[in-house]
C-alpha cells in the first residue's frame, strides 16, 4: 500500500466532499466560499494513487474569538471514503495540514464547526470546544471547536 498526502485543488476536494458530508444536497453544496481564496489550503491523502480523504484549511474569522483576523483559519470539508475509515487518516491528514499552515502563519488559529460525532476526534487533536451545542439546517448538531498552533 503506497500512502501520500499532498496539496491538491479545491476542485479535487468537491466529489468526496459530497460523497460523504453533504450525500442528500447538490454538490455544488460541497463548494465553499473560501475555497478559492489564494491563502486557503486544500490537501488529500492518496492510497495507490486514489483519493480518500480530503480537507480545507481558508481565512475565515469568527465572531466569537478576539483573534487577529489576518491569522484566524477555519478547517472545513474534512472528508474520508467509507472505505478508509478508522486507519487514522483524519488525524494524519490534520496533523499534516496543521504543520503546513505554521510555517506559512506561525500566529495561525484555527476553528470549525464540527459534527457532534466529530467531537472527540478534534479533541484527541488537541482542539477545545466553544459553547454550546447548534444545528447547521440540513446537515446536523455541531460544535464550534478551536486550537491555536502553537
Amino acid at each position: 500500500m503506497k500512502k501520500e498526502i499532498k496539496l491538491i485543488t479545491a476542485e479535487e476536494t468537491y466529489d468526496l466532499r459530497h460523497e460523504v458530508l453533504r450525500p442528500h444536497q447538490p454538490i455544488f453544496e460541497s463548494h465553499y466560499l473560501g475555497d478559492l481564496d489564494p491563502r486557503a489550503l486544500h490537501a488529500g491523502v492518496y492510497i495507490d494513487g486514489v483519493l480518500v480523504s480530503v480537507a480545507t484549511i481558508h481565512p475565515e474569522a469568527h465572531e466569537t474569538f478576539e483573534t487577529s483576523p489576518e491569522h484566524t483559519y477555519r478547517l472545513r470539508g474534512m472528508a474520508t471514503s467509507s472505505r478508509a475509515r478508522s486507519q487514522g487518516l483524519g488525524s494524519e491528514l490534520l496533523g499534516w495540514m496543521i504543520q503546513e499552515l505554521k510555517k506559512r502563519d506561525a500566529r495561525a488559529f484555527i476553528w470549525c464547526n464540527a459534527r457532534v460525532k466529530a467531537r472527540e476526534f478534534y479533541e484527541r487533536l488537541g482542539f477545545k470546544t466553544e459553547g454550546d451545542v447548534f444545528d447547521i439546517t440540513g446537515i446536523g448538531s455541531h460544535y464550534v471547536m478551536w486550537s491555536a498552533l502553537k
